[in-house]
């Protein structure tokens, strides 16, 4: 999903705002304080934070983050089989293709990375990133890399960033983690802070109605537990055509 882009795009990168008020932010006292609100937020180990979810919300966060950073990492054959599919891989996944044949069509620019993990190096192609996740424990991972530019916790739903901030936003398998009645505010969001002709690139979990999903859909109850709930909360899968419909909508050129 995309707008058009040229030559004239004008972002302000990683600038932070309040994301209540939009007032500037000034940092002190290892806090960062807006300006026109007064309201106060901490920084946590070098990390801005503008989130206030409850203890079962951030507990879901870092458990997802620590149990899929370790299923990547752990194990020698675990590894030794990433080194020897990566090179196939990176040619033939679907996704690396969408984001790698969309960037090499146009100019460098700031880029947001939604729901952000621990990172994708291949978006630095295009210009520095700005990371935004809600789980401290990947924006850690993600800082101590040292790949992005920025890393900030934040909601998708309440970004603390000027409008027009990004000339890029990217994503991958993050819509279908926000639930249906959030996903036009997160739209909302991503509309004010993409720069006047901006590009979007996301990879979006959807329904279907393929083989799979019908036999999986008639056990609904075994359904929502093992992939709606265990695989990273996939609670706004919706059917592609509403995913078109809905991102049009919001006045975006889908291409």
């Amino acid at each position: 999903m995309n707008l058009h882009i040229n030559d004239s795009i004008k972002s302000l990168g990683g600038v932070l705002c309040c994301p209540e008020c939009k007032g500037p932010l000034v940092e002190g006292g290892g806090c960062n304080v807006c300006q026109g609100c007064h309201r106060h937020w901490p920084i946590i180990d070098g990390i801005p934070s503008f989130v206030s979810m409850d203890a079962v919300e951030r507990s879901f966060y870092e458990k997802w983050h620590k149990e899929q950073s370790g299923n990547r990492r752990n194990g020698i054959f675990r590894q030794e089989a990433r080194r020897i599919v990566k090179p196939l891989r990176y040619f033939t996944a679907k996704r690396e293709r969408l984001f790698s044949t969309t960037f090499a069509k146009h100019k460098r620019g700031s880029v947001l990375d939604l729901a952000c993990g621990t990172g994708q190096p291949m978006y630095c192609e295009l210009g520095p990133v700005t990371g935004v996740d809600l789980s401290m424990a990947a924006l850690r991972d993600l800082q101590h890399r040292g790949i992005y530019e920025k890393v900030v916790q934040a909601d998708a739903k309440w970004l603390p960033f000027p409008d027009a901030s990004f000339a890029y936003i990217v994503s991958s398998d993050f819509m279908g983690h926000v639930p249906i009645i959030a996903k036009d505010r997160v739209l909302l969001e991503m509309g004010r802070v993409l720069a006047t002709d901006g590009i979007m690139v996301h990879v979006i979990e959807t329904d279907s109605t393929n083989i799979c999903f019908r036999f999986a859909h008639r056990y609904p109850d075994l359904f929502k537990k093992y992939f709606v709930e265990q695989i990273g909360g996939h609670y706004g899968l919706e059917m592609p055509t509403e995913v078109v419909r809905r991102v049009k909508e919001h006045g975006f050129l889908v291409v």
